[in-house]
């Protein structure tokens, strides 16, 4: 839609112009965020609550910094002016809320061009300031401040340009992008090199340590899951500069910071001498200053832990310090401020204030990384990460917040990324592509249905390339009717039975489903890659026994997968699960706001070999469906004891077969399960039976430590106890079952 793009071409002109062209970043933030909450509300964004959930790691900052301000001013410790860092909050939870997706290729299309482009020019104004105008530490249009601290913002902007850049580097998709990318990335880090900011290379430094820890958390996850050596064909095969991408991308930032040695050398080597002259007792120098201040900031907050000496009460604080002895009257405090963001925050709010900053850059970085390691909007997730990364290192040698630019930069970029990568986002982004709304009455009524004729494609099938569902099913004869009829769209079902004893296999037979009954027992990670293996078609869904698929996500699934291209970028989807205790809709808790990785390309999809808690690993990005696929997960208390029995047993084969286990470690972790699920989580809104849930999560964590550290004798009995009492459930190994 054509409000989105204009959004996104303003952020994009953000980024182009944030270093290289003074005075218009304050209207294009305002005009960026109006249209970003305007656009967001008009994709029929979903509920407050849920966007609350998904952006809690911006939320939860935003409304503490701001209150933090509003509380000072209204005590009389700041001025009136001051308000505005109330309303870049304010601006900021608007972007946060407004869920305004990066709407298909809008990242590398607009944005890291953009700030490929701004590091260009960041690089020549900082260049034509030294040395056309003799300037020793450019600050471009930024002022000189005290002591530098101009060019240290400028340095910080100019690294997070850089990154942006690298990014485009290794991710671009057309080749002139990821040249584009690396003209960037070196000229971001020249001008970084330029301004001699010690802490943005350390930011650069950190965002790419982190950047290499989740390569490598993906990398290790896609060989557990086989997909490595599994692939063939144009899918699997990637032209050989690719894998070399991230060691060029290297090389040009140590030959760019290798020629600038004559500027920063000097300023890293200084570090030591200077060191040696404050312990001496001078400081009159750039290291002796941090220091002193960063002593007087950790007295301040020893003298009021709770409140603090408040945002402007630095000065006033220095110069008690001086009165009561514990600063030297001659000690020479260039600085308003400690320069370090996180003691900024402790001396100015007390722990609260600290806290409040430690989540404000902490926070959204964490989330950015799991978002990017499960594949849920991988570039924008991407983005959220290099740029909270490196201003969380940036903040340790600097006070970023006191200055509008950077604050209004950090507000806004982490504020919009963090709503972009989520959920919520990906769904919108899903209706803004104008995708056609699909109904309940493209579903045939049963399995055989579909076999006969019920289908939409040229080849006979109901999606290009055709649609399989796997379940895994033992003793589900009183359910499994529900569960075939809600997939009965697909063009094969299979049905992998485990030695049920009951119905179950007539009754999937009777409704067309392809069953086959294996005598053994793996786990359940083996036992859904063998039903993957008996699956014919391009996509498979993958549903326990125990689920339904909704007929609003039935309809989703097909429009989605009709529309797939041939060869898709996406390679699996997420789903969202709504779980039941004892006919109970869970909202929150451990069961609450759940989503499920179900949906994927069968060439691009395994599933890891553990016995219990398997998960789904996707080769490529992942998206989220907004249908429901509906969890009875028990039907009654003695139902819900039972299972949590077998899976804790098959959670104390495993830690027992590595060694680990105990009744000590087992009191902590159900502790913390406890804590997390009923307290963190919100269990408790679910009332008697989140509290019911909560202490059975508890307990069934305690009996897996516990019993991974029985003694052979015990461990057998438990064993045959827990097979004689539970006769029918396969998943409790008894003696006749294969290893």
């Amino acid at each position: 839609m054509l409000l989105v793009n204009v959004a996104h071409g303003l952020l994009a002109l953000y980024l182009l112009t944030l270093l290289a062209v003074p005075k218009v970043q304050t209207p294009l933030v305002a005009l960026t965020c109006l249209l970003a909450i305007i656009g967001g509300q008009w994709l029929k964004a979903p509920p407050l609550g849920r966007r609350l959930r998904e952006g809690w790691a911006m939320a939860v900052p935003l409304v503490g910094y701001a209150t933090l301000f509003a509380v000072q001013i209204e005590m009389g410790w700041l001025r009136w002016r001051d308000w505005d860092q109330v309303l870049i909050c304010a601006l900021g939870l608007g972007v946060l809320l407004s869920n305004l997706p990066a709407r298909g290729p809008a990242v590398h299309r607009w944005l890291l061009p953009a700030a490929a482009l701004g590091a260009v020019g960041a690089l020549g104004l900082a260049s034509w300031q030294y040395f056309q105008l003799g300037i020793p530490r450019p600050h471009g249009h930024l002022g000189a401040g005290v002591v530098g601290s101009g060019a240290l913002k400028y340095g910080d902007l100019s690294a997070v340009l850089a990154l942006f850049s690298l990014q485009l580097v290794l991710r671009g998709p057309q080749v002139w992008r990821r040249v584009l990318g690396g003209v960037g990335f070196m000229a971001g880090l020249g001008a970084v090199a330029l301004t001699q900011a010690r802490g943005a290379l350390l930011g650069v430094a950190l965002a790419l340590a982190v950047l290499g820890l989740l390569w490598w958390l993906r990398r290790r996850a896609q060989s557990l899951a086989g997909t490595e050596s599994g692939r063939n064909g144009r899918e699997g095969r990637r032209p050989w500069w690719r894998q070399r991408q991230a060691v060029l991308a290297a090389v040009l930032g140590v030959v760019v910071l290798a020629g600038a040695t004559d500027y920063m050398g000097a300023r890293f080597a200084d570090i030591g001498p200077q060191y040696e002259r404050f312990q001496a007792g001078d400081n009159n120098s750039e290291v002796g200053q941090r220091l002193a201040l960063w002593g007087i900031a950790l007295r301040a907050a020893r003298h009021a832990p709770f409140t603090g000496v408040g945002f402007d009460g630095f000065g006033a604080e220095t110069q008690r310090q001086r009165d009561t002895g514990e600063l030297a009257r001659d000690a020479l405090v260039l600085y308003q401020g400690p320069h370090n963001e996180y003691l900024a925050g402790l001396s100015a709010a007390g722990i609260p204030g600290l806290i409040v900053i430690v989540l404000f850059f902490w926070a959204p970085l964490v989330v950015g990384c799991r978002r990017f390691l499960r594949g849920q909007q991988t570039e924008t997730a991407l983005m959220l990460v290099l740029f909270t990364a490196s201003y969380a290192a940036f903040t340790m040698t600097d006070s970023l917040l006191d200055r509008q630019i950077s604050l209004l930069a950090y507000v806004l970029l982490a504020s919009w990324l963090m709503s972009a990568s989520g959920p919520a986002a990906a769904a919108a982004d899903f209706v803004g592509m104008g995708r056609p709304k699909g109904g309940a009455g493209n579903i045939a009524p049963n399995v055989a249905a579909v076999s006969a004729g019920t289908v939409t494609t040229a080849d006979g099938l109901s999606v290009p390339g055709g649609l399989s569902v796997a379940i895994i099913a033992c003793n589900e004869a009183h359910r499994i009717a529900r569960c075939l009829q809600s997939v009965a769209f697909a063009d094969q079902v299979v049905v992998l039975d485990s030695g049920s004893t009951d119905d179950t296999v007539a009754i999937a037979r009777g409704l067309g489903a392809d069953v086959e009954v294996t005598p053994d027992w793996p786990g359940f990670g083996p036992q859904k890659n063998r039903a993957l293996a008996r699956c014919r078609y391009r996509w498979v869904l993958s549903i326990d026994a125990d689920e339904q698929v909704s007929d609003a996500l039935a309809a989703e699934i097909l429009r989605v997968l009709r529309e797939a291209p041939a060869e898709a970028t996406v390679a699996g989807y997420w789903l969202r699960r709504s779980s039941r205790y004892c006919g109970q809709v869970i909202r929150h808790g451990l069961w609450g706001n759940d989503r499920v990785l179900r949906l994927f390309e069968r060439q691009r999809g395994r599933f890891t070999d553990a016995r219990v808690h398997e998960s789904l690993v996707c080769d490529g990005e992942t998206r989220v469906l907004e249908g429901i696929l509906v969890h009875d997960s028990v039907d009654s208390p003695e139902d819900a004891r039972s299972k949590a029995r077998r899976y804790a047993f098959l959670g104390a084969e495993a830690l027992r077969a590595r060694g680990r286990g105990g009744a000590l470690q087992g009191g902590v972790h159900a502790g913390w399960s406890f804590v997390r699920g009923y307290l963190l989580r919100a269990g408790f809104l679910d009332g008697r039976f989140g509290l019911t849930l909560a202490r059975l999560n508890a307990a069934g964590t305690f009996w897996k430590y516990h019993w991974a550290a029985l003694p052979e004798a015990k461990w057998e009995q438990l064993r045959a106890s827990l097979s004689a009492s539970e006769p029918n459930a396969s998943f409790v190994p008894n003696a006749r079952s294969s290893p």
